[in-house]
């Protein structure tokens, strides 16, 4: 009867933590489920720079992102560490008269702590959500930055469903080169004698003038609307290379109660220092020289470095030759 009364509940107590820790098991293999899944879809969605073009290449594929689609102007600007998908949690109801097993607490701990983040995956950004975003610190990485962002616009993106216009000053002009051999860049409105002109400009002002009247018209839009924004305008982001330039302001509406982003405007500020941005900034991208940049909720990541190979002029134009564009017809997913 004595050795019963010992035994028990040393075995309860075995018995409880066995099940815990095949419940432990099983939230390990669920977790690696979700991590398998989880990498496997920002390999699709955000593959990295060195892909883009073999991507593009790919006729079902080009151009695959439409605007009602959850991933429409959400660009991979780097790599880093990201949360895992299933976030685990401890519960902490317990009661101070409770004891706790130190085997099954510590399977837990190890649990949550290998189990909370994943390294080195795509960093997005989501461009569509902010009228206007900067990119502060060291030039040479805003740029690499900012190359990696438009070539994803370009690579999923149909010119018919985003524009894209760069301000750069002159002496830049061979950093932005490539970009006049882009669908993307050509103005619906304006003509540069039999061709249509390329939304590039060496001046905020001069870009603004010649998107005076489409601005104009958008802002008709939303006011008839009564300030809802239409879900039918075609995006335009705009570049600007802040180096050298007088300044980067002279886009914003006169209505001051009237965003950016509201009339389907998303301005990508290149910036040396704070100093230079623009009253209203809806987020903001700091840049380091040894290539990495920092998110406003303090995450850091590696700027994904664009060789030349991807960003060349000759390979974005064959692609866009390639694509049959203008196009008579859009792959369908």
């Amino acid at each position: 009867m004595l050795i019963g009364q010992r035994t028990g509940p040393r075995r309860q107590k075995r018995e409880s933590r066995e099940r815990y820790l095949d419940y432990i098991e099983d939230l390990r293999r669920d977790l690696r489920d979700t991590i398998d899944l989880q990498r496997a879809d920002a390999a699709w969605r955000h593959p990295e720079p060195a892909r883009l073009l073999d991507v593009a290449r790919i006729d079902a594929r080009r151009w695959e992102r439409r605007p009602a689609d959850s991933d429409f102007l959400v660009l991979r600007a780097g790599s880093g560490d990201r949360p895992i998908a299933t976030q685990l949690t401890q519960s902490s109801d317990f009661s101070p008269l409770s004891e706790t097993d130190p085997v099954c607490a510590e399977a837990a701990r190890q649990l949550e702590h290998r189990y909370h983040r994943l390294h080195d995956q795509p960093v997005p950004v989501a461009v569509r959500d902010f009228g206007v975003l900067t990119v502060v610190g060291d030039r040479a990485t805003g740029r690499q930055l900012a190359t990696a962002m438009i070539s994803q616009l370009l690579a999923f993106h149909a010119p018919e469903d985003v524009r894209l216009a760069i301000v750069r000053d002159e002496r830049h002009e061979a950093s932005w080169d490539w970009a006049k051999w882009l669908p993307h860049t050509q103005s619906p409105a304006t003509m540069d004698g039999e061709l249509p002109a390329r939304l590039i400009a060496s001046s905020v002002s001069a870009l603004a003038e010649t998107l005076q009247p489409e601005i104009e018209l958008r802002l008709g839009t939303l006011q008839r609307r009564r300030g809802q924004v239409s879900s039918g305008m075609r995006p335009i982001v705009v570049l600007i290379d802040g180096e050298n330039l007088t300044t980067v302001r002279g886009l914003e509406p006169a209505d001051r109660s009237v965003q950016l982003r509201d009339l389907g405007i998303h301005l990508i500020a290149l910036l040396g220092t704070r100093r230079e941005e623009p009253e209203d900034v809806d987020c903001r991208i700091v840049v380091r020289p040894d290539g990495t940049a920092e998110l406003p909720t303090e995450e850091t990541f590696a700027v994904d470095q664009i060789r030349c190979r991807t960003a060349s002029r000759s390979r974005w134009r064959g692609c866009s030759r390639r694509s049959g564009w203008p196009p008579t017809s859009r792959p369908s997913r």
